[in-house]
C-alpha cells in the first residue's frame, strides 16, 4: 500500500487443521464484480484456472491444455488475474479477466504464488531460482525482477497488506493459525 513512497507486503500464511485445504492464494475474490477466481484440480491430474459468481454459480473454465495452473491472484482494477503455470516451461503468467490474451512475466520453472499489489503496480512472488524459497517483486508487466528477502528460511504465500482488509476468516468449526511479518519497501 502506497503512503508517503514506501509499500508495505506482508508476508502470510494460513492453514486450515482437520481438513486439507489452503486458504492462500488459491482463491482471490475479484474487487469490482462478484466473481471468484480459483485453482481446481481437473481430471485427477492437473490444475486449471476457474471463474464463477459469487453465489457460486456460473462456474467456467478459464485456462486450458494440459499445464498446470493456479494461485490466481486479481488485478485492482478487476481486469486481469495473474496466475503460475507450467506451460511453456513454468513460470508467472497474467490474462484478461474473460480467460483471453495470456502473457508470460517471468521465465523460471519455479516461480509461484503471485500476489497483485493494492495499486496494481507491482507482484510479488515465490521463486526456487535460489537453494529455498524467496520472496520476489516485480512490475505489474514482469520487469525489474528483484529478490527481496536474503535470510537463510524458506518463503511461500507472499500477499500484500491493505490495512482495509485486515481480517482472518476461518470455516465453521475449524483453527485457523496464520503466521507472517511486515516488510516496507521504498520505491
Amino acid at each position: 500500500m502506497a503512503r508517503n513512497g514506501l509499500l508495505c507486503l506482508i508476508f502470510i500464511g494460513f492453514g486450515v487443521f482437520s481438513d486439507v485445504i489452503s486458504l492462500s492464494n488459491i482463491w482471490a475474490q475479484a474487487p469490482k464484480k462478484p466473481q471468484i477466481a480459483f485453482g481446481r484440480k481437473v481430471k485427477g491430474l492437473h490444475w486449471k484456472i476457474y471463474l464463477m459468481d459469487i453465489d457460486g454459480k456460473n462456474v467456467r473454465l478459464l485456462t486450458k491444455g494440459i499445464a498446470k495452473e493456479g494461485w490466481p491472484s486479481w488485478s485492482p482494477d478487476g481486469r486481469q488475474i495473474v496466475f503460475r503455470s507450467t506451460r511453456a516451461g513454468g513460470g508467472i503468467y497474467v490474462m484478461d479477466a474473460n480467460g483471453r490474451n495470456i502473457r508470460r512475466l517471468t521465465f523460471f520453472e519455479e516461480d509461484q504464488h503471485p500476489a497483485w499489489s493494492p495499486e496494481g503496480k507491482k507482484i510479488a512472488f515465490i521463486s526456487l531460482r535460489d537453494p529455498i524459497p524467496k520472496v520476489y517483486v516485480m512490475d505489474a508487466d514482469g520487469r525489474n525482477q528483484r529478490r527481496l528477502t536474503h535470510d537463510h528460511v524458506p518463503e511461500a504465500s507472499p500477499a500484500w497488506f491493505d490495512p482495509r482488509f485486515a481480517r482472518a476468516v476461518a470455516p465453521v468449526g475449524k483453527r485457523l493459525l496464520t503466521w507472517g511479518w511486515l516488510k516496507q519497501l521504498e520505491w
